[in-house]
């Protein structure tokens, strides 16, 4: 009987089994803590996102995705203990920007300041996030080294909880996040640029009915009153009739417009002179086909009344 235990097995008191392969979680214990959306020098490709993992724990990040706006991003492999800092999104820095972690079971959304200006992040110091200008991507956050200069020069408290100092001010300023924020009407939306409720494009606001007596005028889509006293109304011309729903004159389908008597005159004279000459020229060229045979006809009579 072997005494010693093989390396990769172990002794459960009565049989020698193969260690079992540490498994690695999936995406639990890891969370935002900083964003740098406006790094030094040309921002493609420097901007990032960083993922603490608090764990002792290798965790793997299948089913984890990072989403900026529309644009997500699904992480792949696994993050060691610590800091790690993921590349290739676009993060807005103009208007801000809204930053979510996205994992089977939870959404992490941390939302960012506008107009941070070269290599200021948005970090998270001891537990509150906050401007830096020491961003360290893989690497614990640091404070602003110009926020801790003028707070000791002044003498000033630090912020509370939930709050940060704005370098402009230097007063401590709310920290925005979704959950202090009331939720959006259902026919809303939640702008990420701005964190304000915005109307959704495709909802039409309905019209309100025209009160009886009112049609809605379709050049200006306002309701106007339908006039039920025809006496002051100039009569419709000769085939049109009125509509009943706007009092307006309307051309009668099918109806054409008649003539005026002396056009027809005119037209019947000049088809029967027409005809007179059309006549007039069929007698003149039978009489002239048929000369001999008329000849002959008058010659017969003419000796019939001499005898």
């Amino acid at each position: 009987i072997q005494s010693d235990v093989p390396e990769g097995y172990e002794n459960d008191g009565e049989n020698c089994l193969p260690v079992k392969a540490e498994q690695t979680q999936e995406c639990e214990g890891l969370a935002l803590s900083e964003i740098l959306p406006n790094p030094e020098g040309a921002d493609t490709g420097s901007e990032y996102i960083e993922l603490y993992n608090s764990t002792g724990q290798t965790i793997s990040l299948k089913g984890c995705s990072l989403k900026v706006g529309s644009t997500a991003k699904n992480l792949e492999g696994e993050v060691k203990p610590g800091y790690t800092a993921f590349y290739g999104l676009v993060l807005p820095n103009a208007a801000g920007g809204q930053v979510e972690f996205i994992t089977s079971t939870t959404e992490e959304v941390v939302i960012y300041p506008a107009n941070l200006d070269d290599n200021e992040a948005w970090a998270l110091v001891d537990g509150a996030w906050q401007i830096t200008n020491q961003p360290t991507p893989g690497e614990a956050n640091k404070p602003s080294i110009s926020l801790q200069g003028v707070a000791n020069e002044a003498g000033l408290e630090p912020c509370p909880e939930g709050k940060y100092r704005n370098p402009a001010t230097n007063r401590c300023k709310t920290i925005e996040t979704d959950e202090g924020l009331k939720p959006c009407a259902p026919d809303q939306y939640r702008n990420p640029e701005t964190n304000r409720c915005k109307k959704k494009a495709d909802t039409v606001t309905a019209l309100k009915p025209c009160d009886l007596g009112q049609y809605r005028n379709p050049e200006t889509n306002r309701c106007r009153k339908i006039s039920s006293d025809g006496s002051d109304l100039k009569p419709c011309d000769e085939g049109e009739e009125r509509n009943a729903e706007t009092n307006r004159c309307r051309k009668v389908a099918g109806v054409s417009t008649d003539v005026p008597s002396d056009v027809d005159g005119s037209s019947s004279n000049v088809n029967l002179i027409l005809i007179g000459l059309f006549a007039a020229t069929a007698v003149i060229y039978g009489i002239y086909e048929y000369r001999d045979s008329i000849g002959n006809v008058f010659a017969r009579l003419k000796t019939k009344v001499t005898k």
